[in-house]
């Protein structure tokens, strides 16, 4: 069963109240897998050159002194995070600002299923356990489409990500940057966990962002979470 259609996935490590509502995949297939139709890939990695990145994502002879820079811009980014929603009340949590519906607890607990299909998932191979009652023939998840929210409490969604992040940073601990990952995500396979830890860097900075904004909208508070 492909990993795209999972958008109900669940872990042993979430709460059972929960599980159903993780969201695994973060970025389109089709921007990453060349062999999709329609795939704006064209057998090639995304380009870095306008991040103007001086970090060689494909080398094998990385720097260590900068793959440590990358992930302690990750952890930076993880805390960015926290900080921009610490202090939200319960109600703020799950009301939406956007047209597109999406909640702070909702996106929140996204960004924890992002790290667990990233460094878990894609990084070190495994695989999550889903659900008896999950439909074969349900459509695919399609995060083009999909509104981030959740029921869960504010207090469970934080806990949910940290852990998420504690994780991924387990993962990281034994796992050379250069390493090739031992899963896919869905058809594609990035070229090593570099590549994987610069993306979950950008996703996590974009969601960052996304919350910066919406917690203004919510109580009026602003400059949380700068770096």
């Amino acid at each position: 069963m492909d990993r795209a259609r999972w958008p109900r996935s669940r872990m042993s490590s979430v709460p059972p109240s929960r599980q159903s509502r993780l969201r695994l995949l973060d970025m389109p297939v089709d921007k990453l897998d060349p062999e999709r139709p329609g795939s704006r890939s064209s057998g090639r990695l995304p380009s870095t050159s306008r991040c103007a990145r001086r970090v060689d994502v494909a080398g094998d002879n990385e720097n260590e002194a900068d793959d440590e820079l990358l992930r302690a811009f990750l952890r930076g980014q993880r805390e960015s995070v926290l900080a921009v929603v610490e202090g939200l009340d319960e109600e703020a949590w799950h009301r939406s600002v956007v047209p597109t519906g999406w909640t702070p607890a909702g996106l929140l607990e996204h960004l924890g299923g992002a790290e667990w299909h990233w460094f878990q998932g894609v990084v070190a191979g495994k695989q999550p356990e889903l659900p008896a009652d999950l439909a074969e023939d349900q459509p695919p998840y399609d995060p083009l489409s999909v509104v981030f929210t959740t029921g869960a409490p504010s207090a469970e969604v934080v806990t949910f990500y940290r852990n998420q992040c504690a994780q991924s940073e387990e993962v990281l601990a034994i796992t050379p940057l250069s390493a090739r990952p031992l899963g896919k995500h869905g058809r594609y396979e990035p070229p090593n966990v570099r590549w994987v830890v610069m993306h979950m860097i950008e996703e996590t900075a974009r969601h960052a962002g996304h919350l910066d904004i919406a917690r203004e909208l919510l109580d009026g508070t602003t400059r949380l979470g700068g770096r």
